[in-house]
């Protein structure tokens, strides 16, 4: 039988290579060619024997047991990956497929049509993937490699061998098979974890076959009644093995579909997972019982309440308070609710306190989303974007977005043990850990979430990818996970990657941007409306983060129909920086008003610019002077100049210049520190209307010194120079002008 396997196996080889029926003939009548086939086909697609089975399960062994030394040792753990290659996944339904062998299987395929029926053979190991060895029922064996399996980043060997035990039957839709990356032996790649399809041993798929090496394997042992289940997913639960405890319920909830106990504890694992579409509809199964009992009625009001906050879905949580008045803990967040639909509905935030509950580390600010007079068209014959509905004055709030996911260094506990590099084809860049888990972040999300889904599929993922949902789209009616494995969707993660890699905003905080990068990570999330805004070097709206909260204004008076534009790169950057960056990402040559005027002044200009934007801080007076007149021969006064009206490299120069004339202590520094900081704002659009710093104020006390119609280029560099022109006018005695600077910070914060 192997002799024919292999001649078979040969002869289906040499036909996909496109020879001809004879030459495929002759070359099977080759002796050699066929004994070298048939000495080697079984080690190199692994065909094999219970022994080759054990051989490869204890290889896995090995490697398990040197990544936790490493770990117990506290070395440094280097991860590794690639983004971009365009990863599949697969839409089928099991039973409209066909059961392939990994004999059969060719290396470099993804196999369309067939789903492999294995059993996992070996304990798993862990390092970025989750990599197990497996096995057919014809004792065909291969390494798996399974990827962004939700909540597995972080986790521990000890919650993945309760993921993948051994003796797992799994189906896999459509696999890959290609050969390791360090290495010539063929694996089993998952890049999509729906993909995946655990299997009951007695289900009729897994009845059907007969294993060449036995029937059983040394599997571990389970409970048989749904207590038995409820005190193993307890015993997760304690350990905050979320997952596993979720799993453990909803495999007791198979014996007892109707366990309020196994649903009620089902439902907290949920909401600590954030799948809050599953945990409200544990608990709301639980309260449709009508039970005699008080404290699980309490239990599971609370829990229904908290899903519906968790899924911004208000107004059932005002329901549910409804139904129980008595409750205290479901009215605080009854409480709480109104506050959200308040803010929702008229925009008006307590900024104080957001601002100042967002300073502690991985931010997260509890408020409710909130969009304005704004609307994501598709203009004829023109590009999707973010416009207003109506006229809109300067400074007024036009969204408010929480994030969809967002991440941030803080939430790996362990970071200090790890070098994490990721490099991204679709951005050409070498990223870091939060590239990844962002990744992993959309995949969780999605899982419980088919709302969330639609609008991934809405969002830009490259020209060759179109958005497959109009946005904006009517919600649609979700249901229960019917297990924590099986996701609410297919997870199409080659859109998913790609949404991350061409949607993703750092979260901006001057405050801690330093430590995060001593850390090689960033904080960064993907966001909603905010993502359908196109790119301005100079935007017509503000953006300023609270934790991951994105909060917009108007950056100047708009019209009806305008467009809402950011920023995907500082437009403070050089030019060639610039270009350079939106043409690799995102595919496209900015026409703003900035890289209008900067291509006008020509390329020796701009090479100038792009040099000392590099060089270090000038370190005395004289050579600050120099650099700002440096800078000022630059700019030519052109048609695109004029409109644009702003000099980014100029800012810092003049900033450069301000603090080395208060360094220096020359004679007049003050006012030149002043004048040079005046310059510095002028530069980037701030209209300052009373330059003066002696003698009688020009108008009232009251006026502000700028025109407070128009926000300046770039809002989030200008509170320090304001600060600090302040700090000089009090210095000289001028209390009134430094108060009124002060309130122009407090007008460019708002």
């Amino acid at each position: 039988m192997a002799g024919q396997a292999s001649g078979a196996h040969l002869a289906s080889m040499l036909a996909s290579m496109n020879l001809s029926p004879e030459i495929v003939q002759r070359m099977m009548r080759d002796p050699t060619l066929r004994q070298t086939v048939g000495s080697n086909v079984n080690s190199i697609l692994g065909r094999g024997d219970s022994q080759q089975g054990s051989n490869l399960a204890g290889s896995f062994e090995s490697m398990r047991q040197s990544a936790l030394h490493a770990k117990a040792i506290h070395l440094l753990v280097l991860r590794q990956t690639f983004l971009g290659t365009d990863p599949e996944h697969s839409v089928e339904n099991l039973e409209h497929l066909q059961r392939i062998g990994i004999f059969e299987m060719l290396v470099r395929k993804r196999h369309k049509g067939t789903y492999l029926l294995c059993r996992i053979i070996s304990k798993p190991t862990h390092h970025l993937s989750i990599d197990v060895a497996v096995e057919d029922p014809d004792a065909g064996t291969s390494m798996l490699a399974i990827y962004h399996y939700p909540f597995t980043l972080n986790c521990s060997i000890n919650e993945v061998d309760e993921l993948f035990p051994i003796g797992a039957i799994i189906a896999l839709r459509e696999p890959y098979y290609k050969f390791a990356s360090r290495g010539d032996v063929p694996m089993i790649r998952v890049d999509a974890a729906s993909d995946i399809i655990f299997l009951d041993p007695h289900s009729e798929l897994a009845r059907q076959v007969s294993w060449t090496t036995g029937d059983t394997v040394d599997t571990p042992s389970y409970p048989t009644t749904p207590e038995g289940w409820k005190n193993r997913g307890n015993g997760f639960f304690k350990r905050k093995q979320w997952l596993c405890a979720a799993m453990a319920y909803s495999d007791g909830l198979k014996l007892a579909p109707s366990h309020h106990l196994l649903l009620l504890n089902r439902s907290q694992a949920y909401l600590h997972l954030h799948w809050y579409n599953s945990a409200a509809h544990d608990a709301e199964s639980v309260l449709s019982m009508h039970l005699d009992d008080s404290v699980i009625n309490v239990k599971a009001a609370v829990r229904s309440a908290n899903a519906y906050y968790g899924s911004a879905m208000y107004r059932d949580v005002l329901r549910v308070a409804g139904l129980h008045p008595g409750n205290a803990d479901v009215q605080t967040t009854s409480s709480k609710a109104k506050e959200r639909l308040q803010e929702t509905v008229t925009g008006v935030y307590k900024w104080d306190s957001i601002y100042s509950g967002s300073r502690g580390p991985a931010s997260r600010p509890d408020i409710a989303s909130f969009q304005g007079s704004v609307e994501v068209v598709t203009p004829p014959h023109g590009r999707r974007g973010l416009f207003v509905t109506r006229n809109v004055k300067a400074g007024e709030l036009l969204l408010v977005s929480k994030p969809i996911v967002s991440y941030y260094p803080e939430d790996n506990p362990e970071f200090q043990h790890e070098l994490f590099t990721c490099f991204n084809f679709l951005t050409d860049k070498l990223g870091n850990r939060c590239d990844y888990a962002l990744i992993d972040l959309l995949v969780q999300r999605l899982w419980d979430d088919p709302n969330a889904a639609k609008t991934i599929q809405a969002l830009y993922s490259g020209s060759d990818l179109p958005a497959s949902t109009i946005y904006p789209f009517a919600p649609i009616p979700t249901r229960p996970l019917s297990h924590p494995r099986t996701p609410c969707v297919d997870i199409d993660i080659k859109r998913v990657e790609r949404v991350a890699s061409h949607n993703t905003h750092d979260i901006e905080d001057d405050m801690k941007a330093v430590k995060w990068m001593g850390r090689h990570d960033m904080a960064v999330g993907v966001y909603e409306l905010p993502s359908f805004c196109n790119h301005s070097c100079l935007p017509s709206a503000t953006k300023v983060f609270f934790g991951d909260v994105i909060v917009m204004r108007a950056a100047r008076d708009l019209s009806r129909g305008e467009e809402v534009t950011s920023y995907y790169r500082p437009g403070t950057k050089p030019y060639n920086d610039r270009a350079r960056d939106l043409n690799r990402v995102w595919g496209f040559t900015c026409d703003c008003c900035i890289c209008l005027a900067d291509r006008a002044d020509g390329q020796a200009a701009l090479s100038l610019r792009a040099r000392v934007y590099d060089e270090p801080a000038p370190s005395t007076l004289s050579s600050a002077q120099q650099r700002v007149a440096e800078l000022l021969s630059s700019y030519v006064d052109t048609r695109e100049r004029r409109l644009c009206g702003v000099k980014p490299e100029l800012y810092f120069a003049y900033h450069h210049l301000a603090m080395a004339f208060m360094t220096s202590r020359a004679t007049g520094w003050r006012e030149n520190a002043v004048e040079a900081f005046m310059n510095a704002l002028d530069v980037i659009g701030m209209v300052i209307t009373d330059r003066s710093t002696s003698g009688p104020l020009p108008s009232s006390s009251a006026t502000l010194p700028v025109d407070t119609a128009r926000f300046p280029a770039f809002p989030r560099i200008c509170p320090s120079v304001i600060v600090q022109v302040a700090s000089l006018l009090e210095s000289m005695g001028q209390r009134a002008r430094a108060a009124n600077w002060l309130k122009v910070g407090v007008w460019g914060e708002c």
